[in-house]
């Protein structure tokens, strides 16, 4: 084969493998890979994201993975809901019980400067896939959000609301708070079943995002 036909093939080719390289790369940065079969353990105790401490409890059995997830996906978030929150704590199930809060995914509680404390429960985030994890972390800081106006200015207080969850809402178990942070997660991760709801969807674009 004379040489003039096999440069536009080499070149074809490298630049392929360039392209691919490049596809490869931007892929791996926007994909995370959370492992929950894990066996690196976490190290770290204090740390912070952005402006948020984030306090990891260890008792040896905390994975790398799962803190690094959950540190990407607050780090990711608009900053009016990372701004409505001051610390989060990981911490295991039994930690969890202390607080009197067993057998949970996550909880926030409301500061006296109405910012607030979040808390996760690594062992059950740790079996659930990562949509579910993502849905458990943007639920916890619609509660912040909604705990920063104040009682009983909260969101999920006013009567435009209480309209909304007398018409969506599903679940015996779910007070109005509890709907607003639900429904809170959902339009974060723009999920079809709040955008097939003009009306409460609506509501979420009009709150006062600061």
């Amino acid at each position: 084969m004379k040489l003039y036909k096999t440069i536009p093939i080499f070149l074809s080719v490298f630049f392929g493998m360039v392209i691919f390289s490049i596809a490869v790369t931007i892929w791996e940065e926007n994909f995370y890979k959370f492992d929950a079969n894990d066996t690196v353990l976490a190290t770290e105790t204090n740390t912070y994201v952005d402006n948020i401490h984030v306090y990891i409890e260890q008792d040896g059995n905390m994975k790398k993975s799962l803190v690094n997830y959950i540190k990407d996906e607050i780090h990711k978030m608009p900053e009016y809901l990372k701004n409505k929150c001051d610390s989060v704590y990981i911490i295991s199930d039994e930690q969890m019980t202390q607080q009197n809060e067993q057998g949970i995914y996550g909880y926030a509680e409301q500061s006296e400067r109405q910012t607030s404390t979040i808390y996760l429960n690594y062992e059950l985030l740790n079996k659930r896939k990562e949509n579910e994890i993502k849905n458990t972390i943007y639920h916890e800081f619609w509660h912040a959000f909604d705990f920063f106006v104040g009682y009983p200015d909260t969101y999920s207080c006013n009567s435009e609301l209480n309209e909304l969850y007398e018409k969506y809402n599903d679940y015996e178990d779910d007070d109005i708070s509890e709907f607003f942070a639900k429904q809170g997660a959902n339009y974060s991760l723009d999920t079809n079943g709040i955008r097939n709801k003009e009306d409460l969807y609506a509501y979420y674009e009009a709150i006062e995002k600061v």
